[in-house]
């Protein structure tokens, strides 16, 4: 019991560096090609319950992610996730896998996905998955579903393409974090960045920024549907296309930002049970 509460725990080894020390390298850039999902996650830290249905346009893509690997290229980067929502609901996910690869030469590239999509997807993605190294990562969640379909699926692409488990979820249910917001805007923004599994390690590229989170990044979600006004702030995110040196983009997004202000990081609680959304403000407040 105690050995399973543990590895329940979320990882101490994503929590930020010093905030003295040089950061040279970027964990992770992670791009939402869809807002919405076919599940319903309580709490998702995307707001993908309650976001409208929206799909990335491919030139959008195509032009925001080169102009981020002129910025941030393959050596300062260690890995690109493709993601959503559910990023297979796409009807142009293949293009967009091909863009990336372009774009990113070495970097390995995930699709982060719940893997339901994964027997429906055509001969065109598996070939592009095989010949661009593009790794398949699945979340496994406790719902009905035929998992047997994945194995197949290992089985038919084994050595060919990687499809993979994220984490522990091959082996363990499935658990959830809470990530409650502070309205009021009264957290300390350096205490909360630096107590954060998610700042400064899931860079979001999304609307020609790069953004420390995903909540910085889909903020519009939360406050479009419950009618509320966290603000996300130009001090929020980096606009891409403004002229910036590697160095300034890599400490920028390792620094904490003014919507730190609005994480009650010291509320957060993990190893919830997971569950589906009721669409109720409290499940991320």
């Amino acid at each position: 019991m105690k050995i399973i509460n543990y590895i329940q725990r979320p990882y101490k080894s994503w929590l930020p560096k010093n905030l003295k020390k040089k950061v040279t390298q970027i964990d992770s850039i992670e791009i939402d090609l869809v807002s919405h999902c076919n599940l319903n996650c309580k709490g998702c830290t995307h707001f993908s319950p309650i976001a409208e249905k929206w799909f990335i346009d491919v030139e959008d893509f195509r032009r925001d992610v080169r102009r981020t690997s002129a910025l941030l290229p393959d050596d300062c980067v260690k890995r690109f996730y493709i993601l959503g929502g559910e990023p297979l609901l796409h009807a142009n996910i293949n293009e967009m896998l091909v863009i990336a690869r372009q774009a990113y030469k070495k970097l390995p590239i995930y699709i982060i996905t719940n893997g339901f999509l994964l027997d429906k997807m055509d001969q065109e993605f598996w070939d592009i998955c095989y010949r661009y190294n593009i790794v398949i990562e699945i979340t496994k969640y406790p719902v009905k579903f035929d998992y047997e379909k994945i194995k197949k699926l290992m089985k038919v692409h084994k050595g060919k393409v990687k499809i993979i488990y994220k984490g522990r979820t091959k082996f363990l249910k499935k658990k959830q974090y809470k990530l409650p917001l502070d309205e009021t805007g009264s957290q300390d923004e350096i205490y909360g960045f630096t107590h954060c599994h998610m700042a400064g390690h899931c860079i979001n590229l999304a609307r020609g920024h790069l953004y420390t989170c995903s909540y910085a990044a889909c903020m519009d979600r939360f406050n479009n549907y419950f009618n509320k006004n966290i603000p996300v702030t130009e001090k929020d995110g980096i606009d891409i296309y403004q002229n910036y040196s590697t160095e300034e983009v890599i400490r920028k997004l390792t620094q904490p930002i003014p919507l730190c202000k609005y994480c009650a990081v010291k509320r957060r609680t993990y190893g919830n049970e997971w569950g589906n959304s009721k669409r109720d403000i409290k499940e991320w407040t």
